[in-house]
């Protein structure tokens, strides 16, 4: 379960980080 959370929620946060960081 964490394993796909944990894949999307970084790549959401990830995705967020990027566009503040722009």
């Amino acid at each position: 379960l964490w394993r796909s959370d944990g894949i999307l929620f970084i790549s959401f946060i990830r995705s967020q980080q990027k566009c503040r960081a722009s």
